[in-house]
């Protein structure tokens, strides 16, 4: 039976969306092509009608998940009160519920160090949308920093191993774990220290 151009969008959409969640959950290692297609309720075999591999879905997938985050992180900034984008990131990533549901959350955390070993292309390409994810937070930053991306760069690194270090650790120690995090990307988020442009002296 042959399907038109919309079907065949909706369904690698489809594939695309469960992917994205079935990927943060249980990993890529341990995922094969057949767990994620019936995740989606779909045959094995229809999955080379849209990838040409596994790890096409992966970046694909992968992708879709940043900017899913994305989408949220920048909702929570416009809906902050002015000077709050900063506290409300925080408060967000580190929710309780981002530990309990890796496959709700951020890839970067749930995924972080499979990624690192993906091929170059991959890497490359997730990199790009690790990057739009770290300029919402350098838009949620105090004014006055010379390269706010750096300084959102750290405090997104912060978050991340945060999160990964309270889905490790002993679950009586996650509310400490998380509270020491957000302390600490609050403050990298609010130093000034080397990056921060110094005032500029009135000239009368």
């Amino acid at each position: 039976m042959r399907y038109d151009a919309d079907h065949k969008q909706s369904t690698r959409a489809r594939i695309v969306e469960s992917a994205a969640k079935v990927l943060r959950r249980d990993g890529i290692a341990t995922t094969g092509v057949a767990s994620l297609m019936a995740e989606a309720g779909l045959t094995n075999g229809a999955f080379y009608a849209h990838f040409d591999s596994k790890e096409a879905l992966v970046a694909e997938a992968v992708v879709a998940a940043l900017q899913e985050t994305g989408a949220v992180f920048a909702r929570k900034i416009r809906e902050a009160a002015p000077g709050q984008g900063l506290d409300a990131l925080v408060n967000h990533y580190l929710d309780p519920r981002h530990v309990t549901y890796p496959e709700r959350g951020c890839a970067v955390a749930a995924l972080g160090p499979e990624l690192a070993r993906r091929p170059d292309a991959t890497r490359a390409f997730v990199g790009q949308a690790i990057d739009e994810l770290v300029a919402i937070f350098a838009d949620a930053l105090p004014a006055g920093h010379r390269d706010a991306m750096a300084v959102a760069r750290a405090v997104f690194a912060s978050l991340v191993g945060t999160i990964q270090l309270a889905r490790t650790c002993d679950p009586s120690l996650i509310p400490v774990v998380l509270e020491a995090g957000a302390i600490a990307a609050r403050t990298i988020g609010q130093l000034p220290g080397a990056e921060s442009q110094p005032a500029q002296a009135k000239v009368s």
